[in-house]
């Protein structure tokens, strides 16, 4: 069997080329991609898990230490574990902002390999409109629920592809629990804080989810169009 990853011949004709169109990132690239994103994602996750134990660990022994040692004594072991905390919090930003430019990679990527089969939107478009004020509450839809929506229409076109599907749903879902648990951050009532601590959580996992689906969709895709190139290249 033929390798659908090896270099066309050199006497590949340019319309061959074109028609065939080779994706612009290889399957090796997007999943190489991913793996940073998943490696930053869980580590923000597990730094903010860490940060909230010792934040807990450190008011449950300040009040033992209250009771038995002087308020010197208390203040000395206070100085100590804040210096933890600010550690704590700084390692909270570095991966925080690593997963965030990891993830806009990611979007610009699948946007990039799905160009010859959308109109919605370019990837330099899908990344920077999302940093529009007020105006990416919209365009989250349509940067991640509309590559979704496009993901499904190229495989109903293409009823050979192997590709699975991206799960618009859960997609959706993503996209609806970060806005939810974004607006209920800025909110005051008890109630919002509530429903944001929820939606975070429930975020976590579907948001992981989400971006999995999409990598493997897209994988797929990538796939699709090597054999497309692979099938143009004339037999000597």
């Amino acid at each position: 069997m033929d390798n659908p990853y090896t270099a066309p011949a050199t006497d590949v004709r340019q319309a061959e080329y074109e028609v065939a169109g080779a994706a612009p990132y290889t399957v090796v690239e997007l999943r190489a991609s991913f793996a940073r994103f998943a490696w930053s994602y869980w580590g923000y996750i597990a730094s903010v898990v860490l940060l909230f134990v010792v934040a807990v660990a450190i008011g449950v022994q300040a009040g033992l230490q209250g009771k038995a040692n002087s308020e010197a004594e208390l203040q000395q072991f206070m100085q100590g574990w804040l210096a933890t905390l600010g550690f704590l919090f700084i390692l909270i930003v570095i991966v925080s902002v690593l997963a965030l430019v990891f993830s806009l990679i990611l979007l610009y990527r699948y946007w990039a390999v799905m160009q010859p089969y959308t109109k919605r939107t370019t990837p330099g478009k899908a990344v920077g409109f999302l940093f529009i004020p007020i105006f990416n509450f919209y365009w989250i839809f349509v940067a991640y629920y509309g590559l979704a929506k496009d993901i499904d229409g190229y495989l109903n076109a293409n009823r050979g592809s192997t590709a699975p599907r991206p799960a618009s749903g859960l997609v959706l879902s993503m996209v609806i629990l970060f806005l939810i648990s974004l607006l209920a951050f800025f909110g005051n009532v008890a109630v919002l804080a509530l429903v944001g601590i929820l939606a975070n959580l429930a975020l976590i996992v579907v948001l992981f989810l989400s971006k999995l689906r999409l990598n493997n969709s897209i994988i797929g895709i990538i796939q699709d169009r090597s054999r497309q190139l692979a099938s143009a290249v004339p037999s000597k």
